[in-house]
């Protein structure tokens, strides 16, 4: 072959590589969004789905996660990860009823202790018995949840129990 040639068989390889990679990366970024609560948490090295079925629940386990059988090498013959589902929140839609800075300090400390309780790995009830008397309830007729922050004013929420994502809709006022 020509060396023409060979740049020519390289841009192909390269273009076809380059789509390749492209599609690999939308494909992942679609994964990562249906699995908003799924953390990689390090496992020491795993060989192969027989050691990763024996390692991978009690490392999720320990950092309050379930483990679905997702897990992957990082370093070869060094470390590996195990997915594990923990809960986390989504703030994307949140609707500040009133200003967040109008809420008193308290408020905002119940807020972030709610928040705080769900990053580390707790399901919304239990975060919420953590930060405090606040009332969790479910509206069954609108399948929203709700906690208390003061008398006056409560953070309503969706839990989705799949993923572990709790949306968090309003923040302030009161529904009833």
């Amino acid at each position: 072959m020509t060396t023409k040639s060979n740049q020519s068989i390289s841009k192909r390889v390269l273009m076809f590589c380059g789509s390749a990679l492209v599609t690999s990366t939308a494909v992942l970024s679609f994964s990562s969004a249906a699995s908003a609560g799924m953390r990689d948490i390090g496992a020491g090295p795993i060989w192969n789905k027989a050691d990763a079925q024996a390692k991978c629940p009690n490392v999720c386990r320990n950092v309050r996660g379930e483990w679905r059988g997702q897990w992957r090498t990082v370093v070869y013959r060094k470390n590996s990860v195990c997915g594990c589902f923990k809960w986390t929140f989504d703030k994307s839609q949140i609707r500040h009823v009133i200003p967040f800075n109008q809420l008193t300090a308290a408020e905002r400390n119940t807020y972030y202790r709610f928040l705080d309780g769900i990053r580390d790995g707790f399901p919304p009830k239990e975060a919420a018995r953590r930060a405090g008397d606040t009332d969790f309830k479910q509206f069954r007729r609108t399948g929203l949840y709700q906690i208390r922050l003061s008398r006056n004013n409560r953070i309503t929420f969706t839990i989705n129990d799949t993923d572990k994502v709790v949306t968090i809709r309003d923040v302030g006022g009161h529904t009833e």
